[in-house]
């Protein structure tokens, strides 16, 4: 997350010091880390459920823009990021600058996509309980994250006019100093804000279910796991905020960079988790059942309400219709769903005009 534009004295070092192996190696980790988990969730979603959405588009998309990112890094660090700015060459460290700036442009997009994907799982979850106060929270947060995404990227990518004099300062032009880690750290403080808040949503819906309270804390709990890339967001902030004016950025702002990758990470893992539980239920030797339907969309219409088909095991009140009200449904991942208070009328009609088929849930 460097700003080459800003001057500063320049730190003094040995020539052996150098962050860059270890740099690459951790961003090589937690970046495989966020390919298999991606992986494992369209294994299921795929081939086990057969029912992907585009929560699964959009966490894709994030994952290969992290893989952008990771690669970028790789070349920024053969060059020269990851040791003291004086001891590289003026064409290394050109070179470093210029692939520094393509990840942190790849960082910004991949968060972005990141959230949205926890945005239309959520919509994907509340099913038919949802109101339009919980859809425009949700699609309110997707838009705020694609807003400060796409300005902190497009900043980043144009703080230099030519763009090349951002890593080519011998070039005619002029930049915008430290604006863009101002920018930056805006963008790190609203995403944080949009994690603690997509963390806290899944009280919306637990607190009227009838389950019992462990139950309710653990499903909490595997839905709230954002607020660990709120935390990585807040650290990358503080040590941003600290190293701005240092003219060695090649070298000390290899701290940032740590928490930039660990945050991305930690974004796509955890958007992750909840979907997993079919694969946890196939390796513990138990049956799953999932099929292509229209109930595999973010928003679900009329329409596909109408069909009764497969359900989507990820919806909290799915097929609710066929239970008799105040008795319990047999829920995706082996426990009981309760009864959504307000949604019993309306699916026992639909239930008179069409034969609902026995549906062994996941």
């Amino acid at each position: 997350m460097s700003n080459p534009s800003v001057a500063g004295p320049h730190a003094q070092g040995d020539a052996q010091d150098n962050r860059g192996p270890a740099l690459l190696g951790i961003v090589a980790i937690f970046t495989a880390i966020s390919a298999i988990a991606v992986g494992s969730r369209l294994f299921v979603r795929l081939w086990i459920l057969k029912n992907p959405g585009l929560d699964d588009a959009a966490i894709s998309l994030s994952l290969i823009l992290a893989i952008i990112s990771t690669i970028a890094y790789g070349i920024a660090i053969e060059n020269g990021y990851g040791r003291h700015i004086k001891y590289i060459s003026k064409p290394d460290l050109g070179e470093s600058i210029k692939w520094n700036l393509v990840a942190t442009v790849a960082f910004y997009l991949s968060l972005i996509f990141s959230k949205i994907s926890v945005c239309f799982l959520f919509l994907r979850i509340i099913g038919r309980t949802r109101t339009p106060h919980k859809v425009a929270f949700l699609y309110g947060m997707m838009a705020l994250a694609s807003v400060i995404g796409f300005i902190a990227a497009g900043y980043t990518a144009g703080q230099c006019q030519p763009v090349a004099k951002d890593w080519n300062h011998e070039l005619p032009g002029k930049c915008h100093g430290d604006t863009s880690v101002k920018i930056g750290l805006a963008q790190g403080s609203i995403n944080a804000f949009i994690d603690f808040s997509l963390a806290t949503f899944p009280i919306t819906f637990l607190l009227k279910s009838k389950m019992d309270i462990r139950r309710k804390v653990f499903i909490w709990a595997l839905m709230s796991c954002g607020v660990i890339a709120g935390f990585c967001s807040i650290a990358r902030i503080v040590v941003s905020s600290v190293l701005v004016n240092s003219g060695d950025f090649t070298y000390v702002e290899t701290a940032g960079t740590y928490l930039a990758v660990a945050e991305e990470a930690a974004s796509i893992v955890i958007a992750c988790i909840p979907t997993l539980m079919p694969l946890i239920q196939v390796m513990r030797g138990k049956t799953v059942s999932g099929k292509s339907s229209k109930y595999g969309r973010s928003w679900p219409t009329k329409s596909s309400f109408a069909q009764h088909t497969a359900p989507d095991p990820y919806e909290m009140n799915t097929f609710v219709s066929a239970v008799p009200p105040g008795e319990k449904l047999q829920g995706a991942y082996g426990s009981d769903v309760d009864l959504v208070p307000g949604i019993e009328k309306i699916t026992r009609i639909d239930v008179k005009k069409e034969n609902v088929k026995d549906i062994e849930m996941v």
